[in-house]
């Protein structure tokens, strides 16, 4: 048998409309340095305390998602579980980053426990939808578009530790 060749993971790919702003909104939220960019839309941040990296690249082609995730709409594909010591205080920096606060935050989980959190909102491109010949214009509740999420949340059983996380 063959032996397995080593494997390991390095850094994660966030493509966006802007990987200047995404990446400065990522390197003030988390406090790590961007330690390499190409002047053409890419660059690369680094968590001082090892680990994985995560790059920003820019794509003249990237549509945002949406959340709540609609049909007929980009979905997410991932997001990011971040822990943070303080929940509020947590929400407070992504707001002062230019982030948001999802309007949608999921029904079923503790707000004290878990928020979801929009970095960077980039400008809708649609609002509303179409009408049909024999409709008249019907609004939609307007998505949320985003380059990435962040979830923040409280640890079960703990009083004053929090966690954020992000898609």
């Amino acid at each position: 048998m063959t032996a397995l060749p080593s494997i390991g993971w390095t850094t994660l790919t966030v493509d966006c409309s802007d990987a200047e702003e995404l990446g400065a909104f990522y390197s003030r939220l988390f406090s790590w340095d961007i330690t390499a960019r190409d002047g053409s839309g890419w660059l690369q941040l680094r968590n001082p305390e090892g680990g994985i990296s995560l790059n920003i690249q820019a794509e003249d082609t990237y549509e945002a998602p949406v959340w709540p995730d609609r049909s007929g709409h980009q979905a997410k594909m991932m997001h990011f579980e971040v822990l943070v010591d303080d929940l509020d205080a947590a929400v407070q920096l992504v707001h002062e980053l230019g982030g948001n606060e999802a309007r949608v935050q999921p029904a079923d989980r503790d707000r004290s426990r878990l928020r979801i959190m929009l970095p960077i909102a980039v400008r809708p491109t649609t609002a509303e939808r179409q009408p049909t010949s024999h409709q008249t214009k019907e609004r939609e509740e307007k998505p949320d578009h985003y380059n990435t999420s962040t979830y923040c949340f409280r640890p079960e059983g703990s009083s004053t530790t929090n966690a954020a996380s992000s898609a």
